[in-house]
């Protein structure tokens, strides 16, 4: 991949819900000691940082957590990437912009095979749920339970291979 490509997947994984959150959490890492704001860019290479210190200083770090080096977000964060790259570029997901039909947290629905090794097994989906975080730490379920849909991602667990929950159904139940 290019620079420009390169550049593409870094802005990606800071929209991305994943990357605010994985940027969120290095930046907590960092506050309440003499810093006093972390800001985030992305470049072509990964993301870089500028720490903001109390006195009026700052530091700017590139790629200071190879975390956020390009290659590694693509490693981690292959699925959120690809989801990201069809929002920008709808009219190139396989089988083109259709609305996401949701599900229960079950399989009952879908019947589900890997389009590349036939499996019928067991898929890791994706989901989003709501939870309540306590000052103190504890967290506590919502009552809504786990959504995902036709466009969360989704991997075979048999052989890794990845996609969204569209690319694995085999056929819909009656």
């Amino acid at each position: 991949m290019g620079d420009a490509s390169d550049f593409a997947d870094v802005g990606r994984f800071m929209r991305s819900k994943e990357g605010q959150r994985a940027l969120d959490r290095f930046q907590q890492s960092l506050l309440n000691k003499v810093i006093c704001d972390v800001t985030f860019c992305h470049l072509s290479t990964g993301v870089s940082i500028t720490l903001h210190f109390a006195d009026g200083g700052h530091l700017d770090i590139t790629v200071a957590e190879q975390a956020f080096a390009v290659e590694s977000l693509r490693d981690r964060y292959a699925m959120v990437l690809e989801r990201e790259y069809h929002v920008d570029f709808p009219e190139r997901k396989p089988g083109g912009p259709a609305a996401p039909q949701p599900f229960a947290n079950t399989l009952e629905t879908l019947r589900l095979v890997c389009p590349v090794c036939g499996d019928r097994e067991a898929f890791a989906i994706e989901t989003h749920q709501c939870l309540t975080v306590y000052q103190d730490g504890t967290i506590t379920g919502g009552d809504e339970g786990q959504q995902w849909d036709t466009d969360s991602p989704c991997r075979c667990d048999a052989c890794d291979h990845e996609g969204v929950v569209q690319d694995f159904v085999a056929e819909t139940k009656p």
